[in-house]
């Protein structure tokens, strides 16, 4: 058999038909190649770029870009913008010199697409609240990557990815643009009124940027961050977020994790934060009801480092340096506060405290610890236990022991009335108060008059008075010591109960001894009569006597003086301003009573 011969019009007509699909594949290439390199050089004409930016404004989304060109990457936009709606934000929020959009897609109507930018520059809107320095770390966002989804009623956000202040971001959300509602139905957040937040000025800013500085990541920070937002019914928006981070280092002191959740969805906003250092803790909640205009929050601390003082916040320095108080660590504390107003928040609280160390104007205290109520403008800090370290080494110039001790108590402070008061109890020497009570000058005249030269007395102290009305200060002290000095009146032990109001003081009782010597009565001077009034019993010599109530006289001990075994009792006043008013009756019996030319031996007289 003979093979087939092809046809040759057929093989001719394969050929021609072959050929001319290279060269139609070769005019594609072409044409796809010269519209690539058209594409490249000079990038989409402009009038279609200008009607595709109206058509994205058109649809609710403000952006805006100089020109889109095509490379390897996908297409590029150059000096892409991204505006605010609000009328006072003219600068874009947004910024990318180049923005390359990988895998555009068309989803008939609809749009997809994956974005990519080396280099993002965030102007922060009017709606933050705040002025960003233009140095700030806060306004460049690094590596951002994602995938966009835009409908006619949302726009999908997914596989976000982005590096922020040291954080490494994930974000995912959803934007969704309904329809208004239907007349008759209103959103229940439409009638919240909404208190305007205080604007954070560039320099409190830039000092907060400056605390962040201190904390540093040493695995990274990540933040997760999940958002369903309704641009026509607040009610159905919700955000959640998620910040963890291992091996923490905060002001050099090493923390092994952070973490802080938090959500919002109507009518309430939450916040937790665990801060974790080896055993010790710190936990935090908060929450806020839109609805209500409630807030709440609780906070639970137990890392006690004095590096950590560094983290706290301007104001609370600023505070601690004006009323010259150290703190040698950050406290201990358990506090609740709430439910209030957010901006009263710090007006309802309770809870507990203890402090390593700390000092107050001079005044150091190794150890203190106590419970702390604050009811509106009532600040209570009740069962007050201190130790307080001594200052024996200025007890030559101060004239008195300067021993430390325990003391126990309570503060009270009234900030509306500008009234406040103390109660304390324990052992310590009350000298050293003068530079705390510096602004009280009616306290330290008081304590000025006593002094313990061994050791520090037993004293059970209140105290109190309105700030824009010293005529109502007062002071109640009971003391029993031993070496004390009243005036310039010397006793070897000493029992009072002291109280000063008015301008008064009241001495009620009075034991006093003098080794073998004693006084046993009660007292009464008015400082603004400039009188004493008394009524005692004792043995010891007038000149004693005479220190106690009015040391500047200096009429015994000089002028008369009494030897050997005195008995005096006396009931009376002193007038040490005029003299006109001084009237006393005294029973005096002494073994030798000297004055000027005579000296008068077995004593006796009314």
């Amino acid at each position: 058999m003979s093979a087939t011969k092809p046809d040759r019009r057929m093989v001719k007509w394969a050929c021609g038909l072959l050929t001319a699909l290279y060269r139609m594949a070769a005019a594609v290439v072409i044409l796809a190649l010269v519209f690539f390199i058209f594409l490249r050089t000079y990038g989409v004409p402009d009038p279609l770029l200008r009607k595709a930016v109206r058509q994205a404004n058109a649809a609710g989304i403000p952006i805006d870009m100089d020109r889109v060109t095509l490379t390897f990457r996908g297409w590029r936009a150059n000096n892409f913008r991204y505006y605010s709606k609000h009328p006072d934000d003219l600068e874009p929020v947004i910024f990318a010199e180049q923005l390359y959009l990988t895998h555009l897609r068309p989803l008939s109507a609809d749009w997809s697409l994956d974005a990519e930018a080396a280099d993002v520059k965030i102007n922060p809107p009017v709606a933050w609240g705040m002025d960003v320095p233009l140095e700030s770390d806060l306004r460049t966002v690094e590596n951002l990557k994602v995938s966009v989804e835009i409908y006619s009623d949302r726009i999908s956000v997914s596989q976000c990815s982005a590096e922020w202040l040291g954080a490494n971001f994930n974000v995912d959300g959803l934007i969704i643009r309904t329809k208004k509602p239907l007349r008759g139905i209103a959103d229940p957040a439409s009638g919240l009124k909404l208190k305007p937040v205080k604007r954070i000025t560039a320099r409190q800013f830039d000092l907060w940027e400056q605390q962040l500085q201190d904390i540093e990541c040493t695995d990274g920070l990540d933040v997760h961050v999940n958002f369903i937002v309704d641009t026509r019914k607040l009610t159905d928006s919700k955000i959640t977020y998620r910040v963890t981070a291992d091996r923490v280092s905060a002001c050099e002191v090493n923390l092994s994790s952070l973490e802080l959740a938090g959500g919002y969805s109507f009518p309430r906003a939450e916040l937790q934060l665990s801060v974790k250092s080896d055993d010790e803790h710190l936990n935090a909640s908060a929450s806020y009801n839109v609805e209500l205009g409630q807030a709440k929050a609780a906070i639970e601390n137990t890392i006690v480092s004095e590096q950590l003082l560094g983290l706290l916040p301007q104001p609370v320095s600023k505070f601690l340096i004006r009323e010259q108080m150290h703190l040698a660590q950050v406290p201990k504390f358990s506090l609740v506060f709430g439910p209030a107003p957010f901006g009263s928040l710090l007006e309802m609280m309770e809870g507990m405290f203890e402090v390593g160390g700390m000092s107050y104007r001079g005044l150091e205290i190794e150890a203190l610890k106590g419970n702390v109520q604050r009811t509106e403008s009532l600040l209570q800090m009740t069962d007050l236990e201190a130790s307080v370290v001594g200052q024996e080494h200025r007890s030559a110039s101060v004239g008195s022991c300067m021993a430390g001790g325990h003391a126990e108590g309570l503060v009270l402070w009234d900030s509306s009335n500008q009234f406040f008061r103390v109660e304390a109890s324990g052992s310590l020497d009350p000298s050293l108060l003068l530079e705390p009570l510096g602004r009280v000058r009616i306290a330290t005249n008081v304590i000025q008059r006593f002094r313990f030269m061994d050791r520090p007395p037993k004293i059970d102290l209140r105290l109190g008075s309105s700030l824009t009305d010293w005529n109502t200060f007062f002071i109640d002290v009971e003391t029993i010591a031993t070496n004390a000095s009243f005036h310039d009146a010397e006793f070897t032990s000493a029992n009072v109960s002291a109280r000063y109001a008015n301008k008064v003081l009241h001495l009620d009782p009075v034991a006093l001894t003098q080794g073998r010597e004693f006084l046993r009565g009660s007292a009464r001077i008015d400082f603004h009569e400039r009188t004493a009034e008394f009524d005692g019993r004792g043995s010891l010599k007038p000149a004693a006597l005479e220190d106690l109530i009015h040391p500047e006289l200096d009429l015994f001990g000089s002028r008369i003086k009494a030897v050997g075994n005195t008995l005096i009792t006396a009931i009376g006043k002193v007038d040490w301003a005029t003299m006109q008013q001084t009237e006393f009756i005294a029973e005096v019996s002494t073994d030798q009573l000297e004055v000027p030319i005579v000296r008068m031996d077995d004593f006796s007289a009314t």
